[in-house]
């Protein structure tokens, strides 16, 4: 277990008291752009540690990026001591991280619900506005182009395989936070499909048979063998389940699982 302190290089240790000794460990963030301290912090921790930060707002540079902060946290069973005395009481008035991180994640929600209304109300005005333009490249509003199925199927896999939200991260350039989102929405949508996927993944028979088919034909014939008995019956979109395996037509290697 190791004691660690990580702040900005502009905070004042005087005002936050941080005085590391010489059994902690100090991680100093120069760049509050990309925060490339934080992310070998997380890289760091191992179950138990105890992490000392000056505020909350240190961990994540949006609400979301800290709710993902303090999740990961949770699921390293680190501890948490933060200097700053209002944050530390809204920690206790919450009954505990936990209760915290609930509340962080409902008012993230009711910004986004709030943010939806007036986007939809700016999209209405801006459908009406180009109503009366004749000349398509003119007009305003063209929708909004989110990440794709393709990169959220792909961050999943990785998830799936053990490769942690902060290396996805800074490999594909996104936020924890939109990791995190993308995985839900995942989830949600494709419950059976990754199921069916960690079905294949925990059997290392099936996972050598079914990576070894040299064709989308010969994988979806041998995939129906593979499949969990429980979802012999349900609709499941085998081009997931290729994305989500990482499959592509065999030379007669079996890849490497991770």
């Amino acid at each position: 277990m190791a004691n660690i302190t990580y702040k900005f290089d502009t905070d004042d240790v005087k005002v936050f008291g941080l005085q590391p000794d010489t059994d902690t460990l100090c991680f100093v963030e120069k760049n509050l752009n990309s925060r490339t301290e934080l992310e070998a912090l997380f890289q760091q921790f191992t179950n138990g540690d105890k992490v000392t930060v000056p505020t909350l707002s240190h961990l994540g540079s949006t609400m979301s990026e800290l709710i993902a902060s303090l999740h990961n946290l949770a699921l390293d069973q680190i501890e948490l001591v933060v200097i700053d005395q209002d944050d530390k009481r809204s920690i206790e008035q919450a009954g505990g991280l936990e209760g915290f991180m609930a509340q962080l994640q409902y008012f993230l929600e009711l910004q986004y619900k709030i943010l939806g209304h007036k986007r939809r109300n700016g999209i209405a005005i801006a459908k009406e506005k180009d109503n009366l333009i004749n000349e398509p490249t003119q007009r305003r509003y063209r929708g909004r182009q989110g990440a794709s199925i393709g990169l959220k199927l792909e961050l999943l896999a990785d998830l799936i395989r053990g490769i942690k939200v902060t290396e996805l991260a800074t490999t594909h350039s996104v936020s924890r936070g939109s990791i995190y989102n993308y995985k839900a929405e995942i989830i949600q949508k494709y419950p059976d499909e990754i199921s069916t996927v960690q079905h294949i993944l925990a059997n290392e028979y099936l996972y050598k048979k079914v990576m070894t088919t040299k064709s989308n034909d010969e994988f979806n014939q041998t995939f129906q063998l593979a499949r969990l008995p429980t979802k012999k019956n349900s609709q499941i979109d085998v081009s997931v389940v290729r994305q989500l395996l990482k499959w592509k037509p065999s030379l007669g290697k079996t890849p490497l699982l991770k």
